[in-house]
This record gives structure tokens, sequence and C-alpha cells, in this order.
């Protein structure tokens, strides 16, 4: 709704858009609808030619009357033009260049201090804006005109996102999103002028020029100017020396009535002015904060976030490690009931039932003896890396190496089962000489792909294989302490273990039985090697080996009890 008359009353019309007003006024000669046209725009002519003046009130109300003295001559022309807001904003670029080259020659032929004084008026809680407001439009030319347009809408007319939508024929979403882009790449624009801020202070200090006042005079002033202006260039002819005459007359006799008239107005508006100024730059401090502070916060919970994702990564890994050796330790234990209730229940022949039904019928499956060989050959490099890395053994000598292990085993289990067959005790000299003849072979192809020196590592390190399975149970305890073992550690602790450990014991059947550990000494020999948390852990690992003995044992003596009782029974 805007109404305006002649006689300085006001009438309300109804209009729809800016090309009705700019119809009515050139077909009409409606000064009503040209006032309203001035009534819209003239906050962001005035402000945009403020801007590109330095600052400069005076010949900032210049430009808005020229711009929309050339407004009211092209009024015919302009019904066409899609969005009135852009074709303005570009008068007001061309019209301010004008200005402020007319302005330049004036200041060099006069040179006068007191004009320079004048532009430098800003008080200093204003020196962000003064940084960005001569760069702030050469910027927003180099935006593409929707850009540009979406920039103007939003921040210097202060519409909303569904009137800016219906304004650039997109949906109010997607006007949301061409505005947060244009005001990115504004900004990067004023980076590579040296003008860094963050977005969102950008665009509270853009909207805060939507809520700066225009001097209460200048609307009727630019109104009449406008007006005028169109008249003498109907009356002359556009760029007519009556127009151009009758234009400066018209300027230098508005200028006297208004600076007479509105002296006092001036007072208190620029008042308000430097209030609203000074409200600004405050608000845009506070954003700046707000915002660094949010960045501050959302790293303090990515890091926390971080953290606890590593915590729950150890706890897991804690977790797993304690499952696999409790269940590597109850295997252990059952093994070790297994070989004392064979022990127990060996026959005087030497041996064992189930001995005898595990050779006699497990070994000698196919799929058994077939599974058996794939689980030998996947375990050599878990069991021999240490050694691989030590000789430094390339690609080529690790697939000799195990290739030989691989032949070697299957050899010695083939004369085994041969040698069963024939109800040949595992004690029997004979075949002991038969693995001995057999072993040959591969110690050879060992010995050609190792050489002399690796083979007899390669010797050293099978007495001590037993030793480092518990030194590895213990590094895999220490793994996730504050003083997990070394490498070197870890071979001194296996070489105290390997000479506290007896000696192995193989049965008739052939299962072997591991020597005792004096964890004792191999506790008190430690102590030069091992760190005190280290130690610790080394008598709790004691301990827990002593409970699982006594553990092995009381279920041996359980179950001979409960066989002796069975055999009784069926004996009854």
């Amino acid at each position: 709704m805007f109404g305006f008359s002649g006689g300085g009353s006001y009438k309300t019309i109804t209009v729809i858009n800016d090309t009705e007003l700019l119809r009515q006024y050139s077909e009409d000669h409606s000064e009503e609808a040209f006032a309203a046209l001035v009534q819209r725009y003239l906050s962001l002519v005035y402000y945009a030619a403020f801007r590109r003046t330095n600052g400069d009130a005076h010949l900032a109300e210049d430009v808005a009357q020229q711009v929309f003295a050339a407004l009211a001559a092209d009024a015919a022309s302009l019904r066409r033009h899609t969005v009135l807001t852009g074709w303005l904003y570009v008068a007001t670029r061309h019209a301010a260049a004008n200005a402020m080259r007319a302005e330049q020659r004036r200041f060099n032929r006069e040179q006068e201090a007191h004009a320079m004084h004048e532009n430098q008026t800003t008080p200093d809680l204003e020196a962000d804006w003064n940084q960005l407001r001569p760069q702030l439009d050469g910027a927003i030319d180099e935006l593409s005109e929707p850009d540009r347009l979406a920039v103007l809408l939003r921040y210097f007319e202060n519409r909303p996102y569904a009137e800016i939508g219906a304004t650039l024929r997109v949906s109010e979403n997607a006007a949301r999103v061409r505005v947060d882009r244009a005001l990115g790449k504004l900004r990067a624009l004023l980076v590579r002028r040296g003008i860094t801020s963050t977005a969102a202070a950008l665009g509270l200090a853009l909207s805060s020029q939507s809520a700066l006042a225009t001097p209460p005079a200048l609307a009727a002033s630019v109104t009449g100017f406008a007006l005028t202006s169109s008249a003498a260039a109907g009356a002359t002819g556009v760029g007519g020396a009556t127009a151009i005459t009758g234009i400066l007359q018209f300027m230098s006799t508005t200028k006297t009535i208004i600076t007479t008239a509105s002296v006092l107005a001036a007072l208190a508006v620029g008042t308000a002015v430097y209030e609203v100024s000074e409200t600004s730059q405050a608000k845009t401090a506070l954003a700046t904060a707000t915002q660094e502070n949010a960045a501050l916060r959302e790293r303090v919970q990515r890091e926390a976030a971080r953290t606890a994702e590593i915590e729950k990564k150890f706890h897991s890994a804690e977790a797993l490690a304690a499952s696999l050796q409790k269940s590597a330790d109850e295997i252990e234990a059952v093994k070790k009931s297994a070989q004392q209730m064979k022990q127990t229940t060996t026959s005087k022949s030497g041996a064992s039932p189930a001995g005898n039904f595990f050779v006699d019928v497990v070994m000698t499956n196919p799929e058994y003896q077939e599974l058996n060989a794939k689980h030998n050959h996947s375990s050599l490099r878990f069991t021999y890396g240490p050694l691989y890395r030590k000789l430094g053994l390339s690609p080529e000598q690790i697939a000799n190496f195990e290739a030989a292990m691989d032949e070697e085993e299957q050899t010695s289990m083939d004369a085994f089962l041969a040698a069963r067959s024939q109800k040949v005790s595992y004690e029997d000299p004979g075949l002991a000489q038969l693995k001995a003849s057999v072993a040959q072979p591969a110690d050879e192809k060992l010995r050609a792909t190792l050489g002399d020196a690796g083979f007899e590592q390669f010797n050293a390190y099978k007495k001590t294989m037993d030793s480092r399975a518990a030194v590895d149970s213990l590094a895999s305890a220490l793994y996730y302490t504050e003083t997990p073992l070394t490498a070197g550690q870890a071979d001194q602790l296996t070489q105290l273990v390997a000479a506290n450990t007896g000696k192995r014991s193989v049965d008739a059947v052939g299962m072997t039985t591991l020597g005792e550990i004096d964890w004792d000494k191999v506790s008190t020999q430690a102590q030069g090697i091992l760190s005190s948390s280290q130690l610790n852990l080394l008598q709790a690992y004691r301990e827990k080996k002593r409970t699982e003995d006594k553990l092995a044992a009381l279920s041996v003596r359980l179950t001979n009890e409960a066989m002796a009782n069975s055999n009784k029974t069926s004996g009854n």
C-alpha cells in the first residue's frame, strides 16, 4: 500500500509489483506511483551510494537523486526489467563512480585538508566497518547477477526468504540456499581483499545496513528532483541543454531548502545513526564471539568423543586379550589334565586306551591328516616369525624353509604310523633311528637354505619354543599396560624360562608332556630385566599357573575316583 499527493496529503493506492508502478508512472504520469518506488528503494540506493562515496552523506544524496532521475527517464523501458533491485544497484554503482571522479578532481584542485577530515568522522568503534565499507561494494560487483540479487534482497532490503524466492522465481528453500551460497562467495571475495570474517558476522554486518535510516527529507528531495528532471527531459529532449540547466538549478535550490529545514533533524538523526552503528558493531562482535565459542565447544566435543572411542577400543582389546588368555589357559589345563589322566591309567604295556584310540582311529583318518598338515603349515609363519626377522630371510628363503619343515613333518608322521601299524612302541630304539634318518634330509635342506650359522640359530631357537609360548602369554598380558615388554626384554626372559624348564617327556603313543617351569627362579633372575610393575605382573602370572596346576591335579584326582567307583559298580 502506497500513497502520495502533490498537495502534501496522502491517499492510498493499491499496487501489485514494481512493473505496475512503472507502468502507472510511464503511461498515466502518476507521481504517487513514482513516490512509492522511491520509498521502496531509497534505502538501498542511498546506502549503496553512501558506502561507495566513503561515507560522504551529501555526495550520496546527489548520487541517489541522479539514480532516481534516471529511473524516471527510463521508466517505460524498465517495465520489462526482471528485478528492479539489480538495475538500481548497477545504476548506483555507475553514478557513484562518476561522482567520486568529479569529487576527486575538485579535491585535487582545491587541496583542502578539511574535506579529508570530513570523510573520516567515523568513531573508533566503527573501525571494522570502515575497513569493510570501501571494499564491500567492489566485492558485490564481482558476484554474478543472481548471487548479487540474493545478497541485496536479503541483507539490504531485509526481505524474507519466501518473498526472495517469489522474486527470483524459486522455492523458499532454494532462495535460502542461494542466499547462503552468495554470502559465502562474498566472504571469499572479501578475504582476497584482506578482510577476514565469519559468514555469520558478515551477514550480521550487512543486515545492519537495512536498519539504517535515510535522511528525513531525502525522499521528498529525490522524488521532486527525479520528476522535475523527467519533465525537463520530456520538454527539451533527453540530454538537452535546457533540461540540464533546469536540473542543476533545481538541485541548488533544493539543497538550500533541505539544508535550512533539516538542521535540527540532522542533529538528531546523526546521533541515532551513531547509536545504530555502535549497536551494530556490538552485535557483530557478539556474533563473532558466539561463533568462535560454538566452534570451540564443537572441537571439545569431538576430542571427548575421540577419547571415548579410544577408551572403548582399549577396553574391547583388553577384554579380547583376557578372553583369549582364558581360552588358552583352559585349553592348556585340559591338555595337562588329559596327559595326567593318561599317565595314571596307562597299562603295563605303556599305552593308555585313550592314546591307542587317538593313534589308531584319529591320526590314521585321511581327513584328519590333511587338516593337520594344513594346520602345521599355517602355524610355521607364527611359530618361526621371530627367527625369520632375526635371520633376515627373503621370501624365497622362507618358502624353502617352510617346504622343508612340511616335508619333515609329513615324513615323520608317515614313519610313526607305519611303525604303529607294526605294533612298534614309540620308545623302541628302531623307531628313534627311523625318525633320525627321516629328519636328516630335511636338516640338509634347512642348512642349505639358512647356511651353517643360520641352521645353528634355528636349532637354538627350537629349544626355546616352549619358553617363548610362556613369555608370549606374559607379553600379551603386559601389552595394554603402561610398561609392555620390549623385544629385548622378551628375548632375555625367554632365555631365563628355557634355563629353568624341565625336560619334555614322551609316552608310548607319542604324546608329549611339557617340562615344568620353575617360576620362582625365573622371578628372582628377572629382577635385573623387568621393571617393578612388570615383575608384579610376573608374580601374578606365576600364581595363576600354580592355580592351574592345582586345578588340573584336582580334575585328575576326581576323574580317577569317579572311574574307580564306576569300575567297582560295574564289577558288582
